[in-house]
Parts: C-alpha cells; structure tokens; sequence
C-alpha cells in the first residue's frame, strides 16, 4: 500500500553525544530497527526542512529521491490582532519587566545552546540594564539547572515564567527587544518561525534548519558564540532602526509559511504515490479530512 511519514528530525544521531550516546542499549537498538525498516520499506517521506531531507540521507543513506521537503508552518489563528496596552501592562506585572528584555523560548536541553545565551547575557549586563526572560513549564531539568546557575552566581534580572497562554506570549512577543534562540541543531526551529510572525526580532544560529526558516529576517551567529550573541543583543537594545528593520523583515519571512501550503504538497506527494495527475488546487486542502 503506498504510504508516506512525515519526519522531523535526526537530532539523536547529529548530537549523539548528547543524545543516542546516553541512551540504554535497547532504546538504541529500538531506535535504529525502526530508521533500517523505514529505509527498506518503500515508504515516502515528508520531511519539515530540507536540511532533515538531506540528513537523513546523509546519516541512514535514506535515498534522496524517495524524500521530498514538504517544510512546516505556522498557526495563523494564534496571530490576530495585537495585544491592548492593558494586556500589555498586566504581563509586565506579572513578571516585573522593568527594563528592556530578551527571550528564551522552549526547552533548554543541552543541544539549545543556552550556555552562550547565559554567558552573553552575564556579560552585557554587567554594562546594561536589561532583563531576560526564559519561557517554558518548569518540568525541565535543565531550566531548574540554570535557575540555580543564575542564583549562585547572583546574575540579576532573568526570569522564569513556566508555561504561558499563547495570549501572553503574544504580549512577550510584542514587549521583546528579541528572541535569543541559538540552537546547535534544529529540524525546522519553530520558536524562530513564531517569534518572526509576531514580530519579534532574532538571533539565532548559521547552522541546521535555521537559515531555512529565518532567511534574511534574523541575525545570524555561529555556534557556541557568546560573543556575536552579546554583540547581537547589544545592538537590538541600542538600535531601534535595526529593531523595526528586523521585525519588519521577520513579518515578510514568517508570511512564506504556512500548513496551508504543507498540506498542498503532502497531496502533491500523495496523488503521485496514487498514481494520479497532480492537480490539487487550494480547494483540495479543505477537504482533506473526508478525501478517501
């Protein structure tokens, strides 16, 4: 039967180290069986950037051709209108921001590279008066683990919020001089996407997915770079040409994306596996649902 799987990510194997190498044996033995089968199988896959098309290629010799760059998209639903001043003003309560704030968005698992974030941050606030706020349930290790790091080393001004509405992310958003995000790898980078359609400005790393899904709207640096991260973040906060400049171009970025066009080239893929004239028009998407 002509079958296709949508893939997301090596992760495991690009970041073994901290990964597949930590592993019990069977997990990695479940994990492997499970790659082998969808080599030899005759399955297609959809995968979310170009750059997991190509490593999955790249690390299980998946044949090229039987994978096809479908990308991802975003919520449009979860972007209408801005936030009002009251909103606004209640978030800046909530949280005491004070002063001029950048964002961590998402986990802080070791491949995240939160360490530059943390070491740009301590650096430039040694000079500036600026805070920052680090987003996402307190049901991760690594945030108690670097909340502790801040504490011990009497680092003023983060924040912890745990999880957030999307309401009030989109008031973050609005309120952010930026998004720091500087992962090491990415299968698509969906906090860059999302930070972008609501105009925020980025910074966020050359590497993986990243440039795929931030194009020219964010500032680029490289891995492990604390430096460029804290000259990035220096400029943001000195700059309000290069701020609006940013945002700006993250709203043209962000508008390239949608699940309206994943979905028309999932059907493009399924009507080849069919055998069918690819001829799905807007109009098929609604439809999906009940199409047999």
């Amino acid at each position: 039967m002509p079958t296709s799987a949508v893939f997301f990510d090596l992760i495991p194997l690009v970041k073994r180290d901290m990964h597949f190498d930590c592993w019990k044996d069977w997990t990695k033995i479940a994990y492997m069986r499970r790659l082998n089968e969808l080599k030899a199988s005759d399955v297609v896959v959809l995968s979310i950037s170009e750059c997991s098309r190509v490593d999955l290629h790249r690390l299980t010799e998946f044949p090229l051709e039987r994978a096809v760059t479908i990308m991802a998209g975003i919520n449009r639903s979860n972007l209408s209108g801005k936030p009002s001043s009251e909103a606004l003003q209640k978030i800046k309560e909530k949280f005491g921001l004070n002063s001029p704030f950048f964002m961590s968005v998402g986990g802080l698992d070791g491949h995240k590279g939160f360490v530059a974030t943390a070491q740009a941050y301590a650096a430039l606030r040694s000079s500036k008066e600026f805070q920052f706020v680090v987003v996402g349930s307190f049901n991760d290790p690594y945030k108690e683990h670097y909340r502790k790091l801040f504490e011990a080393n009497k680092i003023p001004g983060v924040v912890f919020t745990g999880y957030l509405s999307r309401e009030e992310m989109a008031c973050l958003y609005a309120l952010s001089s930026g998004l720091v995000f500087p992962s090491h790898y990415e299968g698509f980078g969906f906090p860059v996407l999302e930070a972008m359609a609501h105009g925020c400005p980025v910074i966020t790393t050359n590497v993986s997915s990243l440039p795929e899904v931030a194009g020219d709207a964010a500032i680029l640096v490289g891995l492990d770079d604390a430096r460029g991260i804290e000259n990035a973040m220096r400029r943001l906060l000195d700059e309000s040409g290069l701020r609006a400049q940013m945002s700006a171009r993250g709203l043209q970025q962000a508008a390239k994306f949608s699940w309206e066009q994943s979905a028309q080239k999932t059907i493009q893929v399924w009507l080849e596996l069919l055998g069918e004239e690819v001829s799905a028009s807007k109009s098929d998407v609604g439809s999906v649902g009940v199409r047999s």
